[in-house]
This record gives C-alpha cells, structure tokens and sequence, in this order.
C-alpha cells in the first residue's frame, strides 16, 4: 500500500531516529531499536535508508541508484516502511520513538541492547531434553573456575561461621514448593521496607535530598520501583500494586478479579504459580539519566536491580520465608499490566515469596524434575580439618 502511494503521489519517507547497522554473513541487519523492528536484506537497504537522512520521495531517491527502477527502489522504501526503519515524513515518530529520546546520550549502545534483549522465547525447562539440547549446542560444559597453572597459591584461613548473619547467608535458597498457607502483611511489609523502603535521606544542598536504602545505588538515584503482585497476603486483598518508597504504602492499581497471572508473567515456569506474591522490580531510567549521561550508567542500573532483589531474597530468609527471582518473564504482559512504556521505565527483574511447604521444602527442583542435592565445599564444611 505504501509503494503504491510512493508511486502515485511522490510520498515522502524519513530515516527514523533511532536505526542502527549491522552486518550478518554478508546481509546487512537494519534495526529500529526503539520499536524493535528489524529488517536483514542486501547492502543497498542499508544505502537507501542513509540516502533518507533528510525527507524523500522513491524518485528522489533513484537519482543516487541509476541501476535499480523507481519502482524497485520503491518496493524496498516499502519493506523499510514496514520495519520501521522509514516512516512517512508527514507522521511524527511514534510513542517508542519518542520514549526512546528520554535515554539521550546513552543511546545507540543502552538503548539498542534494552529493547534487543526483551520479549525472548524461553523453553520449557521442565523438559530435561531442553537442558541437554541447550547445553550440546554450546559445547562442553564450562569450568567452574578460572585457573592459573604455575602461580604460587596462597592458602586463607577459614572463616568462624556463627550468628545470624552468616545463617541467613548459608540459608538462602531458591524455592519452587510453597505452602498453601498464605504470608501475612505484616511480613510482606517487613519485606519491602528492608527491601526498598527509603530508609532515610542525605541534605545536600537546600531542596536536594538524596534518598537512602539498604542496598548501594549509583550517585544514590535510586532508580528501582517495586510493584507487588499480591496473590495470597493474609488481610491484603489480591491485585497489583505499587509501593510508595517514602510513604511506606501500596498503592493499589488493579483489583484480582481476573485470574491469577503469575503463569502469565513467568511463562514455562509454573511450579511459582502457588507463590504468595510477587515483587516486580522496574527501573525508572530517567532517575539515573540524569545524574550521568554516559550509556556506561545503564550498567549501573542493571546492577542495582540485582543488589536489590538479592537484598529481598536475604530478607526473606531472616523472616522463613521462601523467596525466588527469575529473569525469565514476559515483558509485554507485565509492564502492560504495570502501564509503563518499557523504554523509559522497564522490569528488570522479578522476585517471588511464599512459605515453605511443609513436606517439600527440603526439594528445590520443581515437581516432575529430578531432585537435586547440595554437596558442600570441604574446604568451608571443616571435613578437612577433620581429616587432618
């Protein structure tokens, strides 16, 4: 449809903004990384779209490829057109495209691998077929450890494990079995304000307070948002929330009338569907943006999600609960839920709770699964000092 108003009435196309090139055993890879469109053909689309810097019409552009028809190149201004990598100069970028410009400076390289990385297929990992399919594909097992041979090695004391801490630190787990008993507000509140809670804040300068957590942030933006997908919270009713850092709160945004989604939200991953909650952690990347305008900061924030949700996973321990993160979720369906635009505000990582099963706690595999066992290090057990 496009060519064909190319054709009748000279319409004019415009290189998007936000367009990167790659090469890809000899095609050329055309990539919107605003809207995550992508186009792989020869090397001349890759011309075409750099002949549009400035608004052309299909004629306008022959003029720099006498070989190929007006029509031809018509055709391939289409499938630009239709990826994205073009749009008609008389439309304005559209809503990604414009969220996309809050990243600044940090795009093409923060921007690029944020949206290339999202809305992945992720294989059903109950299947060990797939573990093992996986694993083939990529040769030999990796090992554990990077050695150096030869190097004089200097061997360290072993650390006194006592007190609560260090059990709190041995204790952590990943859980895949929750007790049908559900988690009460009162430990779901402990979790977020340890979690996320603004613990307090650094006067800088008048009117410029700096927010402080429990876990480290870069030039302390604190850049991570918590949202709470409450499924079975003692005297908390079901539905989605947001929780107010400062204010201590849960702020409500949907009620649970429709079905639970953690299936929804955490695709192949359904032994977490009996989980009391989960805690989506997004990143506002504005926050950090504008302390550094460096794409490096976007590392920053990645990190800090990770500081985060392990500070979550160690509080839920203390408390005996049985926590979990996962990278594996859907992006669309939860941040369509959590009505972010994913660009400007993203989920990052997603955490769950609940109390441990009675009977299977001691199982970290999911049902279906072959169990397995820890093995501890004998360097940290003490079995060799025994043996000695």
């Amino acid at each position: 449809m496009i060519a064909k108003s190319a054709l009748a009435s000279r319409e004019r196309f415009v290189r998007a903004t936000h367009v990167v090139c790659h090469w890809r055993d000899g095609w050329a890879v055309l990539t919107n990384y605003a809207t995550g469109r992508s186009l792989t053909g020869p090397a001349v689309l890759a011309d075409i779209a750099n002949a549009c810097a400035v608004p052309k019409a299909p004629a306008d552009v022959r003029h720099a490829f006498p070989d190929l028809s007006t029509r031809t190149i018509a055709e391939f201004m289409t499938q630009l057109a239709d990826e994205t990598i073009l749009r008609l100069a008389s439309k304005r970028p559209s809503r990604a495209e414009r969220a996309m410009d809050a990243l600044g400076p940090w795009n093409p390289a923060a921007g690029f691998f944020h949206t290339s990385t999202k809305n992945v297929q992720f294989g059903d990992t109950r299947k060990p077929e797939t573990i093992i399919g996986a694993a083939s594909s990529s040769g030999a097992l990796p090992e554990p450890v990077k050695r150096y041979p030869g190097c004089p090695m200097v061997r360290l004391p072993v650390a006194t494990v006592r007190g609560e801490f260090s059990r709190v630190l041995l204790a952590r787990r990943t859980h895949r079995q929750f007790s049908p008993t559900g988690v009460t507000l009162t430990e779901l509140a402990t979790l977020l304000q340890l979690t996320v809670g603004f613990q307090g804040w650094l006067s800088l300068k008048p009117r410029n307070l700096a927010p402080l957590r429990t876990s480290p942030s870069a030039g302390a933006r604190h850049p991570i948002e918590a949202y709470v997908l409450a499924r079975n919270i003692d005297h908390l009713a079901p539905g989605l929330y947001h929780y107010a850092s400062d204010r201590h709160r849960l702020e409500r945004l949907s009620n649970g009338s429709s079905p639970c989604p953690i299936q929804r939200y955490l695709p192949s991953q359904d032994w977490f569907e009996s989980a009391a909650a989960l805690v989506i952690f997004v990143a506002r990347f504005t926050q950090t943006r504008w302390r550094y305008p460096y794409s490096r900061a976007y590392r920053s924030v990645l990190i800090e999600a990770g500081h985060v949700c392990q500070t979550f996973c160690l509080t839920a321990t203390w408390l005996g609960l049985a926590p979990f993160s996962t990278a594996a979720f859907d992006d669309d369906a939860v941040e369509g839920d959590l009505r972010i635009d994913g660009i400007r505000e993203s989920a990052l990582y997603v955490a769950g709770v609940g109390r441990p099963h009675a009977v299977r706690s001691r199982r970290s595999s999911p049902d279906g699964v072959p169990n397995v066992h820890v093995i501890s290090n004998p360097v940290f057990s003490g079995q060799r000092r025994r043996r000695r």
